[in-house]
């Protein structure tokens, strides 16, 4: 098998910029992973550990693109088939997931999600967004679960009509964090997995195309010359 070759991780870089990462990139490498994610998901291919490590970079400092890689955990899932195995990745694993023996199989895809929103905190803010743990409690809590914060910003809605209960309610989580952005994690930090916007959803929030640098993009529709898009690559000159 011949792949490509990768220069680091999220994870090295993240430690390299502890302050976080400039916006620009979190803006172009988030869409990348969005897409990738919404490609597998549009072939019923659950990915199930989506963390900075599994992030690669490819190509020179201010050019680089994004792979999404590790897939020892994926599984092939239709949208309403459940996940019943243990999977994820401690701090990056959705709180659905934590607490699959006690609540049952869960959505593979909205797990995913929430892996993405945590990557997304930590490449703009340079730290997890809590602490030690995932804030499972929450999601026993969940039916008027006080102190939950309602969005009810208009891109959220355009983006799919959601009017989600956020867990990034305290100050100290949503400080430093672009009010654009802010509107993408709201719509991702939810404890209810139904509520949470699919990674093609996502996509439709403007903050993804703020960066000026559109051309290694591509979207989870775009096909390469043989009809099949690899996540996060570029498209095809035409």
């Amino acid at each position: 098998i011949v792949l490509e070759a990768c220069t680091t991780d999220l994870l090295e870089y993240v430690l390299l910029h502890p302050t976080g990462i400039a916006e620009p990139n979190v803006c172009r490498w988030s869409r990348q992973l969005c897409s990738a994610a919404a490609h597998l998901h549009s072939i019923d291919i659950l990915h199930l550990d989506i963390k900075l490590e599994n992030i690669l970079l490819k190509g020179e400092e201010g050019k680089q693109v994004v792979r999404l890689g590790d897939y020892g955990l994926s599984s092939f899932g239709k949208p309403g088939r459940r996940v019943s195995k243990m999977c994820g990745s401690g701090i990056y694993r959705a709180p659905e997931v934590s607490l699959a023996d006690e609540l049952g199989p869960f959505d593979g895809r909205a797990a995913d999600i929430w892996s993405i929103g945590v990557c997304l905190f930590v490449m703009i803010r340079g730290c997890f967004p809590f602490g030690a743990h995932v804030p499972i409690n929450l999601l026993k809590e969940h039916s008027g679960s006080a102190g939950a914060q309602a969005s009810t910003s208009p891109a959220c809605e355009a983006a799919g009509g959601c009017e989600p209960q956020s867990v990034l309610t305290s100050q100290i989580q949503r400080c430093k964090i672009p009010p654009a952005l802010l509107d993408v994690l709201d719509c991702v930090m939810i404890i209810d997995p139904a509520e949470r916007l699919s990674a093609s959803e996502l996509l439709l929030f403007p903050w993804f195309f703020d960066s000026d640098d559109l051309l290694d993009d591509v979207m989870w529709h775009a096909g390469a010359e043989d009809g099949y898009a690899t996540p996060g690559s570029p498209p095809h000159d035409t």
